[in-house]
């Protein structure tokens, strides 16, 4: 697939309202709270503006990034949740759905288990996108 076939796929989901914004319509994100849930989509739109934005040279890039804002997410108070397996494999779904990642078999979706994730290490230490979960906004 092509990179214009996949950006178009991507601007369509955005003009379409898919990406750009969460209403009670949209899915559940697998997190306990309608906050956790608009949390999660955050990061779902952050990552696919990104992509567009060719920011990612690859598509571990992309899944290591929005893993990454889930771990954070995670070590908020009452968002724990976002480190479950529910959660992860949602933000995943969405990323695979939409073409965000567009070859999904060649990404090591597992990449955060030899990272020492569990042992609460940084995700990804020189990541260029030094963002806290205090960036995302409820609208």
């Amino acid at each position: 697939m092509t990179t214009l076939t996949i950006s178009w796929r991507i601007s369509t989901a955005l003009a379409a309202g898919i990406i750009t914004e969460m209403t009670n319509s949209e899915p559940d994100m697998g997190m306990f709270s309608q906050q956790g849930n608009q949390l999660v989509w955050s990061i779902f739109q952050d990552t696919a503006q990104l992509k567009l934005a060719q920011k990612f040279t690859n598509n571990d890039q992309i899944w290591r990034y929005a893993y990454s804002r889930l771990e954070l997410l995670s070590r908020e108070q009452g968002f724990r949740e976002a480190s479950d397996t529910v959660v992860r494999e949602q933000l995943w779904n969405h990323l695979c759905d939409t073409l965000v990642i567009d070859d999904w078999l060649h990404v090591n979706y597992w990449f955060y288990v030899d990272w020492m994730v569990y042992l609460r290490e940084p995700v990804c230490p020189q990541d260029p996108f030094k963002i806290t979960v205090d960036s995302y906004s409820l609208t």
